[in-house]
């Protein structure tokens, strides 16, 4: 027990400092005080929430002429996780657009594409995050389902969802069984659904909730 613990909490140990090392940096334009990202395709609707995810809210400003101002933002931390999501959210809708891709497949592509423009963050911390799970599932402790429920609460909302869509995209993978055994022990079941990217697809998200 004592030498499952400490390999357990050196992975998430391991698992919490490569988050504290993610960093995204962007462009933001103030036209008249409207602002909008530049580089990120972040709508409106959720810009509003944008300066939650500001560590550092002024890098660098770029230019300043009358009513308009381009400055450097960079966020820092699971602050990083909201904005992925939000990128994952119009790769779907963009994808979505073609209604002869099943709803899988749609995730499937979208997810993929998430992970070539942002591998550098997100290749690591899904290694660590699946060798854990596979290492909660082939020990030989009696309560496994505490552990999976330790390793859920260090997550934030951002990265559940986009843990979720994981899931979801390797479906197909053979050799990933790891969405089986987050299915195995109810993972997502206290997902924000309000927060899935159609309501009308919660009976699609529903087989991905329970074993």
């Amino acid at each position: 027990m004592q030498r499952f613990e400490t390999t357990y909490f050196n992975l998430l140990a391991a698992f919490k400092d490569e988050i504290k090392h993610f960093e995204l940096k962007d462009e933001v334009v103030s036209i008249q005080g409207k602002e909008r990202s530049m580089k990120n395709p972040i709508t409106k609707e959720y810009f509003k929430d944008y300066s939650e995810l500001i560590e550092l809210e002024v890098d660098e400003i770029l230019n300043t002429t009358a009513g308009y101002r381009t400055s450097h933002i960079i966020i820092r931390g699971k602050n990083v996780f909201k904005l992925l999501y939000f990128e994952l959210t119009n790769y779907i809708i963009e994808i979505s657009k073609n209604d002869s891709i099943e709803r899988q497949e749609v995730i499937n592509k979208a997810y993929r594409k998430l992970l070539d423009n942002y591998n550098t963050i997100l290749s690591t911390y899904n290694k660590i995050f699946i060798r854990t799970v596979k290492f909660i599932e082939k020990s030989d402790i009696e309560d496994k389902q505490f552990y999976v429920d330790f390793l859920r609460a260090q997550l934030s909302t951002y990265e559940v969802l986009l843990n979720y869509n994981a899931s979801i995209s390797a479906q197909n993978i053979r050799q990933l069984d790891y969405p089986d055994i987050l299915k195995k022990y109810r993972f997502y079941r206290y997902i924000p659904r309000e927060l899935l990217i159609k309501k009308e697809d919660l009976s699609f998200y529903q087989q991905y909730l329970k074993p």
